[in-house]
């Protein structure tokens, strides 16, 4: 959904998305909300999956790589306004190959 309303609706309205989704998606521009965002998925992953799970730990990681490295980020931000939702596109892709490879494990 994120990507679809990043893209201006290059295939569907935001409208069409929004009541076809049942919910209010809005792209992060900001390097505030791209952590916000990125923070609430790691308490979710947290809730899910446990405090010690993978994706919970390189969430983390990355909060601390977005906090020491923040004009850089917010100058990248300023420059491209889908910087952001590229991140967060980048983030769920590998989270959903790695939520597919826990489905797919095989116990010895």
């Amino acid at each position: 959904t994120l990507h679809l309303i990043s893209s201006q609706g290059h295939s569907q309205t935001i409208e069409e998305i929004v009541k076809a989704t049942k919910q209010t998606v809005t792209v992060p521009t900001k390097y505030h909300e791209l952590g916000s965002q990125i923070a609430y998925f790691k308490g979710g992953t947290e809730i899910f999956f446990g405090e010690k799970c993978v994706l919970a730990d390189g969430l983390g990681h990355f909060i601390n790589d977005l906090e020491e490295n923040r004009q850089i980020f917010m100058d990248a931000a300023a420059l491209d306004e889908f910087f952001c939702a590229k991140i967060l596109f980048a983030i769920d892709f590998r989270a959903q190959r790695w939520m597919g490879q826990c489905r797919d494990a095989k116990e010895d």
